[in-house]
């Protein structure tokens, strides 16, 4: 609790019911005017009020782990809360042992007007009864080293009262151990023993999955990383054309497309000034050049843009640069 991670961090001074960080008491106790109980009046966690130094407190789970679970996999907690404006509690879980928690399981903050669950205003004073929550794990199956964090942010008279938070037990004791199969450019595996990794092929490549199941082998899976071409063309310039106070058209040639393009973009540099217009994502002209809108009194000069094209697998290809230039009239 509060950074501290080892023996029984969690104090048992909430007997005294003054306002402070999780602590541990047993019911019925009042906490910043609620007076909070379990079903079998055993002990529980509660946080109330406001507190030094920013009135922020957080406790977490011990790491566990969801692999060789299946769903329905959930967090399983009572809870009651008094949230005043300005207070907030917040369940979030980590991948990473703790190291970062980003996201959020449940999150529940009072902005204008109190928020209550298992607050009865018609005793007095008004009682929190625990009220049972179940929180789905689903998303996290599979993974190991999960740690879970309940963080109070207080306000005056606010309060947050917990028990029997319960997280799955640990699944199977398994190992992953990953390497390269077909024997073309090596590439990186990041990490190589995670059920999560990053690899890096520039070709298709054949990887393998082999696990380890409480120290006995637990077989073997290939995983294919199926590398696309990214589509190519070259240009240079579009046919010149001289001015015109009236809109024209002219074509940018291409040559040497390759890996099946089917969309094409045109970005125009800003200087000299112009009003050409951008295209994204256009129909690409598989028969003929491309065809260049220029706007009405487009003044002599040499103008540029950027020229890429996309394949339908959404692969972009690298940007060629190309020029047009429009001559001045000559009477």
């Amino acid at each position: 609790m509060d950074g501290q991670c080892t023996g029984s961090s969690l104090p048992a001074s909430g007997n005294n019911t003054n306002n402070a960080p999780w602590q541990e008491t047993n019911g019925p106790k009042v906490f910043a005017g609620i007076e909070y109980d379990t079903y079998d009046n055993s002990k529980f966690a509660v946080t109330a009020g406001t507190f030094p130094p920013n009135s922020i407190t957080r406790m977490t789970t011990p790491p566990f782990s969801l692999i060789g679970l299946a769903p329905p996999v959930n967090l399983n907690m009572y809870h009651a809360y008094n949230l005043n404006p300005g207070a907030s509690i917040n369940i979030e879980i980590s991948t990473n042992g703790g190291s970062t928690y980003n996201t959020s399981l449940l999150n529940v903050a009072s902005t204008t007007t109190a928020l209550q669950l298992g607050i009865n205003n018609a005793t007095n004073p008004p009682t929190g009864s625990l009220q049972n929550v179940n929180i789905s794990l689903n998303n996290y199956i599979g993974l190991s080293n999960l740690m879970i964090r309940f963080t109070y942010t207080g306000s005056t008279n606010s309060s947050w009262a917990l028990d029997g938070v319960s997280i799955p037990p640990n699944g199977l004791n398994a190992s992953f151990q990953w390497s390269q199969v077909t024997q073309n450019t090596p590439s990186l595996i990041l990490p190589s023993n995670g059920t999560t990794v990053y690899a890096n092929p520039t070709v298709t490549t054949t990887y393998q999955i082999a696990t380890t199941v409480a120290g006995c082998p637990g077989g073997t899976q290939p995983v294919t990383v199926t590398v696309v071409p990214l589509p190519t063309i070259d240009v240079v310039a579009a046919v010149p054309k001289c001015y015109s106070p009236a809109a024209q058209t002219t074509t940018l040639p291409y040559t040497n497309a390759q890996n099946n393009p089917t969309k094409y973009t045109i970005k125009w540099n800003t200087s000299p000034a112009n009003s050409f217009v951008n295209v994204t994502d256009a129909n690409f002209p598989a028969s003929g050049p491309f065809i260049i809108n220029i706007p009405a009194g487009t003044l002599p000069g040499t103008y540029s843009g950027t020229l890429s094209v996309k394949n339908g697998n959404s692969c972009n290809s690298a940007i060629d640069n190309f020029t047009l230039t429009i001559n001045p009239f000559i009477l």
